[in-house]
């Protein structure tokens, strides 16, 4: 029996996997600091973290959208470098 590695995409894929589930983690997290942040309350200190909070989420949700847009194109690369057999050629062009 031949033992064959996977794809170097298959590696990438899995990256992007991994960057998404952070993603929607983050997401849950941005939710849930907004609500809280416009929920009337008399402690503006706690706007004010929560202010901090939500710039910071949604710089890194957007940071791990173009990381995850970049492995994407990588992976899509690496497959196209690669002899192709027919189910690959349909994976390339799903990614």
């Amino acid at each position: 029996m031949e033992h064959v590695l996977p794809p170097v995409w298959v590696d990438t894929s899995e990256e992007v996997e991994e960057i998404l589930v952070t993603v929607s983690r983050e997401l849950t997290e941005l939710q849930s600091a907004k609500n809280k942040r416009f929920k009337p309350k008399f402690d503006t200190r706690e706007d004010d973290e929560l202010d901090v909070l939500i710039v910071s989420l949604r710089s890194r949700i957007y940071s791990n959208l173009k990381s995850c847009e970049q492995k994407l194109r990588q992976a899509r690369s690496q497959m196209e470098q690669e002899n192709c057999s027919q189910s690959d050629e349909s994976i390339i062009q799903n990614v």
